[in-house]
């Protein structure tokens, strides 16, 4: 936000378009409310940035009605042992994920904790054996980062009963 109380055209971009920005553009891309003209920007900040989670989310879907999602991590963490940047948190805080389906009218389909081994995790997701929607929607929400969850639209086979 800009001292007028308008929003800076850099509030406008979603956190995947900001994760984008190259770092040596990084300076002249942030609004002068964050770095004053003539300020570089600090190692500490920098750390920070290039700690934010990119994720390749993939996908299958098996013939039991199990959707099998895999989640790595494409940078390094913030620390080896998947800690966050949480510095007014009392304690130290790990990263961690939820996995969540749901149909297109925003119905739960199903919910799975996922944690990171390293920089890659997966889990299971059974979908109900009655659900006969064409598509689910899949999203992965970190618990601890803000604004770097993802969310995709993944076309569903249906499964015959006399496949199974």
């Amino acid at each position: 936000m800009q001292k007028d109380g308008n929003l800076h055209e850099y509030a406008t971009k979603s956190i995947s378009q900001v994760l984008s920005i190259p770092r040596d553009k990084l300076d002249h891309r942030l609004p002068k409310e964050v770095f004053p003209a003539g300020c570089m920007v600090d190692d500490k900040f920098l750390r920070v940035w290039e700690s934010l989670p990119r994720l390749r989310v993939e996908e299958t879907q098996t013939p039991s009605k199990t959707l099998r999602v895999r989640v790595r991590r494409l940078n390094r963490g913030y620390t080896d042992r998947n800690m966050i940047y949480a510095p007014k948190f009392p304690k130290p805080q790990q990263e961690s994920w939820f996995v969540i389906a749901s149909d297109s009218g925003g119905k739960l389909l199903a919910l799975q904790r996922l944690s990171m081994s390293g920089r890659e995790g997966s889990t299971e997701l059974n979908i109900a054996k009655d659900f006969t929607g064409e598509s689910v929607t899949l999203r992965v929400v970190s618990d601890g980062w803000r604004g770097v969850d993802i969310e995709k639209t993944v076309a569903w086979k249906s499964v015959d009963v006399a496949e199974t």
